[in-house]
């Protein structure tokens, strides 16, 4: 399903969610309405995520959730990992 996300310079962004999980994004360019297609399924950027509409760059994370004491001790030695990433 697609949702619109941002307004930017000369382009509208949409996002593209599966669930929770991000799946894509559609830049439509506003002179021409030409779509540019992202897939982003490979990078399990979950719910959390921002799009700079100016510079084009996605940042999300996929910190885990951490719903109890024993996940977070979990993380705390290094057996569930997170990382971060933006497009560059």
């Amino acid at each position: 399903m697609f949702d619109l996300l941002a307004w930017g310079p000369g382009a509208l962004w949409l996002s593209n969610t599966f669930g929770p999980s991000l799946a894509g994004l559609v830049r439509i360019d506003s002179a021409t309405f030409a779509p540019t297609k992202f897939d982003l399924l490979q990078l399990h950027a979950g719910s959390e995520f921002a799009v700079d509409v100016v510079s084009e760059r996605l940042v999300y994370s996929d910190y885990p959730a951490l719903f109890d004491a024993d996940s977070l001790q979990a993380y705390e030695r290094g057996e569930r990992r997170s990382d971060s990433w933006s497009s560059t």
